[in-house]
């Protein structure tokens, strides 16, 4: 008779070697990234608006000019290195499904996260847009976005480490875009 034993050393190597795998993501992660994406360049806005250009923080206050600086940046990073900064942090990739990587589709893919997953970050719109981009994800496992320009977003586990700092950095930049 066979012994069906698991000893835990074959549990702990089967638990390692699947959270290795490329997996789907959740519609939760991809948006604590692209928080802590807004985070980082709201800082870097407010250092040189503040330190180099001496403009006034009130100034782009009502002006959410940090989502629409983001869109070129987030297209370099995309085309660079497939992912941002927060999508790095908590290991997730962005891949073409035809093998064009190319800026200009980069660049529409982020026009199209910044006018219906974000609202352009209109206070009002930007709740309903991340309702219905939330609502599409859980249906079909895609953004509308992803799937219009043939992307698909895969992610590892990532590390415990990575994701406290992630959580960090995200109240961080919120009590610090709240009371800089």
């Amino acid at each position: 008779m066979a012994d069906d034993t698991a000893y835990p050393s074959e549990i702990l190597d089967a638990g390692a070697s699947e959270k290795s795998l490329d997996r789907p993501t959740s519609a939760w992660v991809r948006f604590f990234a692209r928080m802590v994406d807004y985070g980082w360049i709201y800082l870097l806005l407010y250092v040189l608006r503040r330190y180099f250009l001496g403009i006034p923080h009130y100034f782009f206050y009502y002006f959410p000019v940090e989502y629409a600086l983001f869109i070129p940046i987030e297209a370099l990073f995309l085309w660079c290195k497939q992912a941002t900064p927060g999508k790095m942090l908590l290991s997730i990739r962005v891949q073409h499904t035809q093998g064009d990587f190319s800026f200009s589709r980069c660049l529409r893919r982020a026009c199209k996260v910044y006018f219906r997953g974000v609202g352009m970050g209109v206070f009002l719109v930007h709740f309903f847009c991340l309702s219905f981009s939330y609502s599409r994800f859980v249906q079909t496992g895609r953004a509308v976005w992803d799937a219009e320009e043939h992307f698909e977003v895969h992610h590892k586990v990532p590390q415990t480490t990575n994701i406290l700092l992630g959580i960090f950095l995200f109240f961080f930049f919120f009590f610090f875009k709240r009371y800089a």
